[in-house]
């Protein structure tokens, strides 16, 4: 497929968009799709009340068969040159939530914080300074979720992401346990991080440890030794959590 074809399948988007990036992961969405007989179900900037603008990417792909039905929702990293980006990365103030622990302010603006009533049930229109121009990504994954759920009772789905992306699929399930939804919780088989920052502190770390176990998720944060993303924020306040898959120099895993 051509870059032509790829703008007329998704015509809202600007030709200075197909960044290198962009192209890389279209590619790698390609090669899913040749491999696993994938096809993408949603690709989308979310808004971000905070910053006052589409900032989250995510994408949505699925790998169905008769034996199986999975679907796959992928957080898009850091860009390096995009501000926005790196400030969700530093701001290193944090939101705690009652018998639950702190979590890194950033990360939720990013997954869908909402301005004035935060992490409200449902979206509330009154509880932004400025009209939104898009969806909140955390509520629009989970309406999508919860349509195609329904529609295959078999159906299962992964959360996945890395760096800044890493950081959004490790708190996309805490929202989850917060909001109480048990139908994706039955069938949120695993979230799988690559280079994620820490996102919380010990008593969120211990909240997520309790729940992932609960209700049988697995968790697996991959690490590679010279990366220096998953050793931020400072480890005084913010902890990791979930089973480590730690990468030395020789690319020789180990779990931790």
């Amino acid at each position: 497929m051509g870059i032509p074809c790829i703008i007329q399948q998704f015509p809202s988007w600007p030709v200075r968009r197909f960044t290198i990036m962009l192209l890389t992961n279209l590619s790698i969405f390609s090669i899913f799709i040749y491999k696993f007989d994938c096809f993408i179900i949603n690709y989308n900037d979310f808004w971000a009340d905070f910053l006052g603008q589409a900032d989250t990417q995510v994408v949505m792909f699925r790998d169905k068969s008769v034996e199986h039905d999975t679907i796959f929702v992928c957080f898009r990293g850091t860009q390096p040159f995009n501000l926005n980006d790196w400030c969700s990365d530093i701001d290193l103030s944090w939101y705690e939530f009652p018998n639950i622990g702190k979590i890194h302010c950033g990360f939720l603006k990013a997954l869908g914080m909402q301005n004035i009533v935060g992490w409200a049930q449902e979206v509330e229109l009154e509880s932004t300074h400025r009209p939104r121009r898009a969806a909140l990504a955390y509520y629009d994954i989970r309406d999508k979720l919860r349509v195609l759920l329904k529609k295959n009772p078999k159906a299962k789905f992964v959360v996945t992401g890395h760096s800044l992306g890493g950081a959004l699929a490790a708190i996309f399930p805490a929202i989850l346990f917060y909001h109480e939804e048990q139908l994706l919780l039955e069938r949120l088989e695993a979230v799988y991080t690559f280079g994620q920052p820490r996102v919380g502190d010990e008593a969120f770390g211990n909240y997520m440890e309790k729940n992932l176990k609960k209700h049988g998720i697995q968790f697996y944060r991959y690490v590679y030794c010279h990366d220096m993303v998953p050793r931020v924020p400072f480890d005084g306040i913010f902890k990791h959590f979930g089973t480590c898959v730690y990468y030395d120099s020789k690319y020789q895993a180990s779990v931790r």
